[in-house]
């Protein structure tokens, strides 16, 4: 069955569906700010998952990964081989049991594979055989899959404790010549609903946009939606202007949910 695997685990967790679509993220990547995004997300307990380049899934790329394909990530640690190499290493589980990658550090590349590294990542490549879980560099990682899927798993703020979210939730809809007014691009764009957010003091902030309307099966999302949140000191946003402090989902697209934080 087709569909994308962000949404298929937000609708079995409640969570909040995003992705990185990694062509778009060189810039991140090159910094290392997604990869410590992902061991942020990842030791948060949230659920991550990648998908393959576009293509059959009968069909492999010259490393083994299977094309247009999901596959679920399991960890992502910095380690040490022992021999001085300091790695930014992934743990990776194809869902159908076997078939793996086999590029370096893959379950047949025992040479690089030390004890130490045995021990850090909690994985034996010669005992693991092809069970569909393999290692690999994070830079093998960013070329060979196209997009990371992310359910985010936000656990309500308690106050007991003194963790957790504020989650707070406001409907709107868009309805045309009132208040549909596309992209950024079009003079018509404050028209969009609108919210103020008013925190009391610094804090992590997390919006989600999303279509809260049934799908039935192999209907596609025929709207192109995105999320904008700019520091306006309270007032409307009529323009946005370059330089000006804000965070956007990463593009208008076809989606269910759009996400910035």
């Amino acid at each position: 069955d087709g569909g994308q695997s962000n949404n298929a685990l937000a609708d079995l967790t409640g969570g909040i569906a995003d992705k990185w679509n990694l062509e778009s993220k060189k810039a991140e990547i090159a910094s290392g700010e997604l990869w410590s995004k992902l061991q942020s997300l990842i030791s948060n307990g949230h659920l991550v998952a990648c998908g393959s380049h576009s293509g059959s899934d009968t069909t492999r790329n010259k490393n083994g990964i299977v094309q247009g394909h999901a596959f679920s990530v399991l960890s992502a640690k910095d380690a040490n081989d022992g021999r001085g190499n300091s790695l930014k290493m992934v743990t990776v589980r194809n869902p159908h049991g076997k078939t793996e990658w086999t590029g370096r550090y893959g379950d047949t590349d025992l040479v690089r594979w030390t004890q130490r590294l045995k021990a850090e990542m909690g994985h034996d490549p010669a005992a693991s055989g092809d069970d569909g879980t393999f290692c690999m560099l994070w830079e093998d990682f960013v070329e060979n899959f196209a997009v990371v899927y992310l359910c985010r798993t936000l656990t309500p703020y308690d106050p007991s404790t003194g963790k957790g979210w504020h989650i707070y939730n406001a409907s709107a809809e868009w309805k045309k010549g009132v208040s549909a007014g596309g992209c950024t691009n079009f003079p018509s764009c404050p028209t969009n609903p609108q919210w103020l957010v008013n925190p009391t003091r610094p804090c992590a902030g997390l919006f989600s946009l999303r279509i809260m309307e049934s799908q039935g099966a192999g209907r596609e999302y025929s709207l192109h939606i995105g999320i904008t949140v700019a520091a306006k000191r309270g007032k409307r946003i009529r323009s946005l202007y370059a330089g000006e402090s804000r965070v956007s989902s990463d593009s208008y697209t076809n989606a269910r949910e759009q996400v910035c934080e």
